[in-house]
């Protein structure tokens, strides 16, 4: 069974418990990817701040190193290549000696490095370092793939440069001295981490994508519930409804017929002539009332046969208009017409047409208590169109919504000595779009209802499969 949009947005209207479960099963995922997020970040600051710490204190560690060895150059390059064993995030130490205002590189685990002149930016950095006798720790990116000392450096791997002074142990600058510390360990760490949290994460995500498809079926289920309830409700309401439509004429029935059978003779004429009109009007009720049960079956299992053909819109109006007549008049209602001046044809059910135009007259006379009733057929490029308007009791938005539902009847002060079943404006829109045509309600409580319905015009000959349907 189709589930409706509208019926689920009423639901969720009525039941705010549902939105705010969907919501916190949305929210699990939206605020798991966000944690994750967090976490990962906050670690990769927190592991970039350590691995920046370790580069000084790898720099503070060397300078002890040289300490002994500052003033012997030839010693300065054992120190660093020993150092470096011991130290496996290291993978490049350069000391610098400020020669006027040049820094060159006098001792380095890359033996190319050496003899070499510091240029660019590495320069600056240098002699903001030999002036301000503090070290300056830049994050770097390796720009080829190499290896110095044994120890290969890839492509791309995120390097710590620290550039620190090497002092004497009189505290006097002597060399710079520029480490490299690499962040490689730090960063397979962390990418191991993300993969292992991705993995957890995109687990949680079907899970609660299971979850939603579960709470979606049960949302279902509980839609379907609702439906089933206002089903039921509607069934006891036409039980109660037919009951009490069958019971008021058969009472009229038995109790007319009674009296005709056992005072026939002391009766007056015009006595026995009212009785069997009440009797008349009392099997026409039901007549209706069975029809109308038939019809709904009828339709409902695809049984409705349509006989078309070419009806005059225009006479069929105005003979159904003209025997409500003495009804409204009996009402103290004006019924006023408004008709084309020339005929209308539409391809049409005849005895289904003239059915519709009964029910909606109908109507307009049973629930306007006083003014006018207006019935209009007049055609236009969209069709034929019977209006059919009131100053009757009217309707409200959410009675407009469900005029055409089954079983469904207003009910209120206005409306509850008024005889009817909640089918015939069910029948009436179902036939209409059976025979190709739409029906319309515009409606003020209070003040009238105005309902329109529109035929396609007769544009020719009837085709041999839409003579029946």
């Amino acid at each position: 069974m189709p589930i409706q949009p509208a019926k689920q947005l009423s639901f969720l209207r009525n039941n705010k418990q549902v939105i705010y479960s969907l919501l916190v099963v949305i929210l699990i995922p939206v605020l798991i990817v966000l944690n994750t997020y967090i976490i990962i970040t906050k670690m990769q600051v927190n592991l970039d701040e350590e691995l920046r710490y370790k580069a000084q204190l790898a720099a503070h560690s060397l300078n002890v190193a040289l300490l002994n060895y500052v003033d012997e150059p030839n010693e300065v390059e054992e120190v660093i290549t020993n150092y470096a064993k011991f130290t496996k995030d290291v993978k490049n130490i350069q000391i610098i000696k400020k020669i006027n205002d040049d820094f060159k590189i006098v001792a380095s685990l890359n033996p190319e490095d050496k003899g070499r002149l510091v240029e660019g930016q590495d320069k600056t950095m240098l002699a903001i370092t030999w002036y301000d006798k503090n070290e300056i720790s830049t994050e770097m990116r390796a720009d080829k793939r190499m290896e110095i000392a044994g120890q290969e450096i890839s492509f791309d791997e995120r390097l710590w440069a620290v550039r620190t002074p090497i002092v004497n142990k009189d505290g006097n600058e002597v060399y710079l001295a520029n480490i490299w510390v690499s962040t490689k360990n730090a960063d397979i760490n962390i990418a191991n981490t993300v993969t292992v949290a991705g993995i957890v994460l995109v687990l949680t995500i079907i899970a609660v994508i299971l979850l939603i498809l579960g709470n979606s079926r049960l949302f279902q289920y509980a839609v379907l519930f609702e439906k089933l309830k206002e089903v039921d409700q509607m069934k006891d309401d036409f039980i109660s409804t037919a009951s009490h439509e069958l019971r008021t004429p058969l009472t009229i029935i038995r109790g007319n017929a009674s009296i005709l059978v056992e005072d026939f003779s002391r009766l007056k004429k015009e006595e026995i002539t009212n009785m069997h009109e009440q009797i008349v009007d009392s099997t026409n009720r039901l007549n209706y009332l069975v029809n109308d049960l038939l019809d709904v079956s009828r339709i409902e299992q695809n049984r409705i046969k349509l006989e078309l053909s070419e009806v005059n819109v225009l006479e069929i109006g105005r003979k159904i208009t003209g025997e409500f007549k003495n009804q409204a008049k009996e009402k103290g209602l004006h019924i006023k017409e408004n008709f084309a001046d020339k005929p209308l044809f539409s391809n049409l059910d005849k005895a289904k047409f003239e059915q519709i135009l009964i029910n909606i007259i109908g109507n307009a006379v049973k629930y306007t208590k006083e003014g006018e009733v207006e019935v209009g057929i007049t055609s236009n490029e969209k069709g034929n169109s019977i209006l059919v308007r009131d100053t009757g009791i009217g309707m409200d938005e959410d009675e407009r919504k469900q005029l055409f539902s089954k079983f469904y009847r207003i009910r209120n002060e206005n409306t509850e000595n008024i005889p009817g079943t909640g089918l015939g404006l069910w029948i009436t829109k179902q036939l209409i779009e059976m025979m190709q045509g739409k029906i319309m309600v515009e409606s003020i409580k209070g003040v009238g209802s105005q309902f329109t319905i529109t035929f396609p015009k007769n544009e020719g000959k009837l085709t041999s499969q839409n003579k029946q349907k």
